[in-house]
């Protein structure tokens, strides 16, 4: 995705190049610190629990991994398409880059950000099929989803710019998304997982993270009205702060099985510290 992001980026106006890299890293950095990560320390267990036949105990792993991610993810997700500018003001707004520079890159940030939960989930979907032994239907897949990145990002960089770049880049990761289900559901790879509950799971996780985006909307002037870099990092990790709450709050009382699971990995980590 980022190569043929920035091949096409190289077409548009000067500056569009560099601020399509700083976004990229932006909205890589959830995937880089935990959906990465997560897929990666699943996948051993995956592997040994094929060998060994144990299909309930794969399909309960799978269950809570991916209950996990979209747990954290699809919040994540709507607070970086809402905050993007404070988000690179945070990070990057100073010496020569400008309030223009901070404009054109958040517009690319929040449009990447629509695609970090099927962006995370995909991750976790290539291993599944490694873990059976399959490396070619993930490579049909990937070379699919590159040529419709492609022609989306020719496309939509001539309407919205590198907006239009990430958006593209977005819509590509759902499309795998849906592809990786279907696929797996054919192949019949995981005979007791439940799609119903995956579809329960994202619903609670959309309503909470609704809850997310009004509360957030309304801090909105709050955080454009800091003066100063050291007012708007204080403000924004007290905005931070007032969301996770709420989307606690929120899952909590929709008895969503990722705040379970989230619940008892950060008991596990609390523990160990």
């Amino acid at each position: 995705y980022r190569m043929v992001d920035k091949t096409v980026a190289s077409s548009l106006p000067a500056g569009s190049v560099a601020a399509l890299n700083f976004a990229q890293l932006i909205y890589q950095v959830p995937l880089g610190l935990l959906a990465t990560p997560i897929a990666v320390s699943v996948y051993p267990t995956l592997s040994s629990l094929v060998v060994e036949k144990k299909e309930k105990e794969y399909a309960e792993v799978l269950k809570k991994t991916l209950s996990l991610l979209i747990f954290i993810m699809v919040p994540l997700s709507v607070v970086f398409i809402v905050y993007s500018v404070p988000i690179v003001k945070i990070l990057y707004q100073h010496g020569a880059f400008t309030s223009s520079a901070t404009s054109l890159t958040a517009f690319a940030v929040s449009m990447y950000s629509i695609g970090i939960f099927t962006l995370s989930a995909n991750g976790l979907f290539q291993r599944v099929f490694f873990s059976f032994k399959d490396t070619k239907t993930p490579l049909y897949i990937t070379i699919f989803v590159v040529i419709f990145n492609i022609a989306g990002d020719v496309l939509l960089s001539k309407i919205w710019g590198i907006g239009g770049i990430g958006l593209a880049t977005a819509l590509s990761s759902i499309i795998a998304f849906f592809a990786y289900l279907f696929f797996i559901r054919r192949k019949r790879l995981i005979k007791n997982f439940s799609y119903k509950f995956l579809a329960k799971e994202g619903a609670k996780a959309g309503i909470a993270s609704l809850f997310v985006f009004l509360t957030a909307v309304l801090f909105k002037n709050y955080l454009s009205l800091s003066s100063s870099f050291l007012t708007l990092i204080v403000r924004f990790a007290f905005v931070a702060a007032v969301l996770a709450a709420v989307y606690l709050l929120i899952a909590f009382a929709s008895k969503s099985f990722g705040f379970v699971v989230f619940k008892f990995y950060v008991k596990k980590l609390l523990n160990k510290i």
